[in-house]
């Protein structure tokens, strides 16, 4: 006769058990699956609906520092490896023959403006008022404007922005820093038209802070998107 299994035996509770591991790893792939599908549209509708949710509220957001005010030497982020290097065109070294700059110099990491959206498909450019910051640093800051240049026809706009320990720490749109800091707009403008030579850079205008907060949404969604498509 053959033997029949006890229910104490190894096989009756070997089997349970085994089911039941599979059945948490199933659980577990479904739920990673799910995280994975969902967290990139998650992250973009977060994301719209932060900078969105309060559209007069300062934005503040961060830079990365390329070149502190005070300075001329043309340093600028490589995409490929993430690190600031000295800018060379024509193995030279790029050295600004004019002024230096008249506020720290850096972009906004983690933005994209496709050329067909207005941009260069670059990340964002931006200029911010205040005492000079060390290159390679990340500061907050808050959007007040934006300044619209073409250069050499392409449109090569500037997002304009003030710092925290600065006198100007306070202003929150283009208006105010006319208002409360007469003549630094021009300056921005005298600048950023002739740092480049004669009939490079043309000055198109400026935009008030509402108009350089849709820039930046613009950016930072198109941003993930490219993300998303990798």
């Amino acid at each position: 006769m053959r033997n029949q299994a006890s229910p104490f035996s190894t096989e009756s509770i070997t089997a349970p058990a085994s089911r039941s591991r599979v059945r948490r790893t199933i659980t577990l792939a479904i739920v990673v699956i799910n995280l994975v599908i969902l967290a990139p549209a998650s992250a973009s509708a977060h994301l719209a609906n932060r900078i969105q949710a309060q559209p007069n509220a300062p934005q503040e957001v961060v830079a990365l520092i390329e070149i502190p005010a005070g300075t001329n030497q043309k340093w600028e982020q490589n995409k490929d490896s993430g690190q600031l290097e000295w800018e060379k065109r024509n193995g030279t070294r790029r050295v600004v023959s004019y002024l230096p700059y008249p506020g720290n110099y850096g972009m906004i990491e983690d933005t994209l403006l496709p050329k067909d959206k207005g941009g260069d498909g670059d990340p964002l450019d931006v200029i911010i008022l205040g005492p000079a910051v060390e290159r390679g640093s990340h500061i907050k800051i808050d959007i007040i404007g934006i300044l619209k240049l073409k250069d050499n026809g392409e449109q090569d706009d500037k997002l304009i922005a003030v710092m925290d320990e600065s006198p100007l720490a306070d202003v929150r749109s283009m208006s105010e820093l006319r208002g409360a800091y007469v003549g630094v707009d021009e300056i921005l403008r005298v600048w950023f038209s002739h740092y480049k030579g004669p009939e490079q850079m043309e000055f198109v205008g400026f935009g008030d802070r509402a108009e350089a907060l849709e820039v930046l949404r613009i950016a930072q969604e198109s941003f993930l998107i490219q993300m998303n498509d990798l």
